[in-house]
């Protein structure tokens, strides 16, 4: 979470790490990139290890939002409903044995072939 002074990671809805980064400015021109860093035009530092879910929020999220989303899920409780912009869920199986065209990202990138049946997005 990031609320204009400190950003926090939470892992199985619990803190855990955080620094205090002053006021950034928002890129809105290059695309969000998920397990992996994006140097020029090359990546860089690609996260070892599986995505299970992936949500983006339109607003910061609180400790209470966190754990009501590690408990129910982004659309499982109507509180969280609010500032909501995407989800991704990838873990869930595809209708077809190679889950052809559910690839979150067809490219490269996706090193772990991670899929998003039904995927809700902006």
């Amino acid at each position: 979470t990031y609320e204009g002074e400190t950003m926090r990671v939470y892992v199985d809805s619990r803190l855990s790490a955080q620094v205090a980064c002053g006021a950034q400015k928002a890129d809105t021109t290059t695309p969000v990139l998920l397990g992996a860093d994006l140097c020029g035009y090359a990546t860089a530092h690609h996260f070892e290890g599986y995505l299970s879910e992936v949500s983006i929020w339109a607003r910061c999220l609180d400790v209470t939002d966190i754990r009501l989303l590690a408990q129910h899920g982004p659309t499982g409780h109507a509180a969280l409903l609010d500032g909501l912009a995407c989800y991704w869920c990838l873990y869930q199986r595809t209708e077809t044995p190679n889950g052809a065209g559910r690839a979150a990202h067809s490219t490269a990138l996706v090193h772990n072939g991670a899929r998003a049946p039904g995927v809700v997005g902006l």
